[in-house]
């Protein structure tokens, strides 16, 4: 069977778009663990906390996604630091129920004390928790894209 070059275009932009999420994904899932890994802990104290909530797009039956945000403060060699990163590599943390967020802002109230990772070679970058990024939304991108690619093929353009 051979291939129309509007298919051939389709198929290598599919596989390019691909390849480029696999590294993305890769990127992003390496820097989140190499700051776990390289990581050392202080503690510090929660200036402020919130919650906002946005309709979800892709679980439009599921209805709504909380997003937590907390500011902290810590000291590190005499030098004090704010921060607002929750994981390595993101400000919130989205979750799904109301309780789930309530639970996270009733963990780290204002005023309280907590642990805080900072990075040694840098402390202004800093976490609260030790997560990594979730990568199976990222995954399932591409390989949908790759799913595409496979599919052209088959497909029936008008040319």
């Amino acid at each position: 069977m051979a291939l129309s070059r509007t298919k051939k275009g389709l198929i290598v932009v599919f596989v390019l778009i691909s390849l480029l999420g696999t590294y993305m994904t890769y990127d992003n899932y390496t820097t989140a663990q190499n700051r776990i890994d390289k990581s050392e802990a202080v503690k510090g104290n929660v200036v402020d906390n919130g919650m906002d909530w946005d309709f979800n797009e892709v679980r439009k039956s599921e209805g709504l996604d909380y997003d937590v945000q907390i500011t902290y403060n810590y000291t590190v060699g005499g030098e004090a630091y704010t921060n607002d990163y929750i994981t390595p590599l993101s400000r919130d943390v989205t979750v799904e129920s109301s309780d789930d967020a309530e639970r996270y802002l009733e963990e780290y109230k204002t005023g309280s004390v907590i642990e805080v990772y900072y990075m040694p070679g840098d402390p202004s970058v800093s976490f609260l928790t030790k997560k990594t990024p979730e990568i199976l939304e990222s995954v399932m991108i591409v390989f949908s894209f790759l799913i595409a690619a496979l599919v052209v093929p088959f497909i029936d353009l008008d040319e």
